[in-house]
């Protein structure tokens, strides 16, 4: 006769039927507070001196609450001018600032913009870890490629990420978990998504990736003329929007 023991981890008990490691709303009460739940940068590195452009947080678009995650609030875009000056990506219909003459509400190019939260080393107990997560994407085609692969994908996407290994251990690599079809790229409604991450990620999150020419469905060269903002080189679109993410293990 043999005998297993089973050990669990402080916190969670056999009769739990499962534990919530993120959960993320972008509802936190200060932005300072926001900013701190996750790691966030553009890893596109030829244009990260002039045209870096970040996951922020936005009213503009939302699920649920007032708040949702965007996929280009900071930074400068390079279609859009204003008195020969580049316009920041931000909403220049909502935002409370007093100075909204130098904004527009549109990603960029060549985005790879990276959002990533570290996993609590407790996920490896469960049987099961899912990624639960609302999106609303408003993006067209164009000659976007999967970073690292190079594969065409053939419109701007968002990709659902995750992690292994560890940055101290020198070996923290990236794997893509989920890519957004063009349909749902272009739907310009929430979308629930649930996808399941491998109980060896150390990391999960999220990537948007933008060709480096803009897509044949952007705005007109007069969008924003009441603005007196000048589009060049193609028009943009608004871009992605994340809120209500979940990441839940079960099965202990």
């Amino acid at each position: 006769m043999s005998l297993t023991i089973t050990m669990l981890p402080m916190g969670v008990s056999a009769s739990s039927a499962s534990e919530t490691f993120i959960h993320e709303d972008a509802e936190e009460a200060t932005y300072a507070l926001w900013d701190a739940q996750w790691e966030r940068y553009d890893a596109n590195k030829a244009n990260l001196s002039t045209d870096s452009d970040y996951w922020c947080r936005t009213m503009h678009e939302v699920h649920g609450g007032t708040h949702a995650v965007y996929c280009a609030k900071i930074g400068y875009n390079s279609h859009y001018t204003r008195s020969g000056a580049q316009c920041l990506d931000t909403n220049i219909t909502a935002n409370t600032s007093s100075d909204q003459t130098n904004w527009v509400m549109r990603y960029d190019t060549e985005q790879d913009s990276i959002m990533r939260k570290t996993l609590d080393p407790n996920v490896r107990y469960y049987g099961t870890l899912t990624m639960t997560f609302w999106f609303y994407s408003d993006t067209g085609p164009s000659n976007a490629v999967q970073p690292g692969s190079g594969t065409s994908v053939g419109y701007d996407f968002l990709n659902a990420i995750y992690y292994t290994g560890t940055q101290a251990a020198g070996n923290l690599t990236k794997h893509v978990l989920w890519t957004d079809t063009y349909a749902e790229a272009t739907a310009k409604s929430w979308i629930q998504k649930t996808v399941t991450v491998p109980t060896d990620a150390t990391m999960v999150g999220f990537e948007f990736v933008s060709g480096s020419t803009a897509p044949t469905n952007g705005d007109a060269s007069n969008a924003f003329a009441s603005y007196g903002i000048t589009v060049v080189n193609g028009g943009m679109r608004e871009g992605v929007f994340l809120d209500d993410i979940t990441v839940v293990g079960s099965d202990p």
